[in-house]
């Protein structure tokens, strides 16, 4: 008798699984719903990942529902950021899985790094469309092509004789750098500095000194000028300091 009480109470619950309504009322179906509305307002949609860890789900009304988490994305300046969103999500009813049957009238992303915020307003009575796979898949396209700009990383070091001693500035070859602005092939060129200082700082303590000694590095566009100095960013010294902290050293000159 037990043993047929237990199996109608899974039965139960299985039955009540899958039956639960698939609305703005429950938080997945929202949050899976929600995700080409607020992707569609990055530069690069393809390549926003949410996080659906500390998702906050509200219901607000009959079919609404405000929907709170966190993605990252590329900023204006091409470098991965992490933001928080808060859409006000209507479903008008009918198949769940359809798009067309899901609207919003309020969506808010702010950059955590910046807190820059921006607002869009929804249209309620006219209901969202995603984008045709093959209009997604042109997209792509172009926002790799946009990453196409050539730059090379040069990096300058102290280059130190092991029989005289003496010291001798030198250039070492070229590394290529493919970005789409300016400050995206900045940021990667002095992410490599770091990595060759890091590396330096460990030659020297495994063998008491090394023979060469990076001192700075040059940022070449495609016609050949050098503006390792001459970009400029709103994040520049908190994008230069991240860098710094993941690779455990500290640049003096810049």
């Amino acid at each position: 008798m037990k043993k047929i009480l237990i199996i109608a109470v899974v039965l139960v619950a299985s039955v009540s699984c899958n039956t639960a309504p698939k609305d703005a009322s429950d938080k997945i179906t929202s949050y899976v719903m929600a995700q080409d509305m607020i992707k569609e307002k990055f530069r690069f949609p393809e390549e926003v990942k949410f996080e659906q860890r500390d998702l906050i789900h509200e219901v607000d009304g009959p079919g609404e529902c405000v929907l709170m988490g966190a993605v990252t994305a590329e900023n204006a300046f091409g470098v991965r950021s992490r933001y928080i969103y808060k859409i006000w999500l209507i479903y008008s009813g009918g198949e769940w899985a359809d798009s067309r049957n899901w609207s919003y009238s309020r969506l808010i992303i702010e950059d955590i790094a910046t807190g820059k915020q921006e607002t869009f307003i929804g249209n309620p009575k006219q209901p969202y469309t995603p984008p045709k796979k093959a209009d997604r898949r042109k997209r792509a396209n172009d926002e790799q092509q946009a990453r196409t700009k050539t730059y090379r990383y040069v990096e300058i070091i102290d280059d130190r004789d092991s029989r005289t001693g003496k010291i001798e500035r030198k250039e070492k070859e070229p590394r290529e750098i493919l970005a789409a602005t300016d400050s995206v092939a900045y940021l990667d060129a002095y992410r490599w500095f770091c990595a060759a200082v890091k590396a330096n700082n460990h030659m020297k303590e495994l063998l008491g000194g090394s023979y060469t000694t990076p001192v700075r590095f040059k940022l070449l566009n495609e016609q050949g000028v050098d503006i390792s100095s001459s970009v400029s960013f709103a994040t520049k010294e908190q994008e230069e300091k991240r860098q710094e902290e993941i690779a455990g050293v500290t640049i003096s000159q810049k």
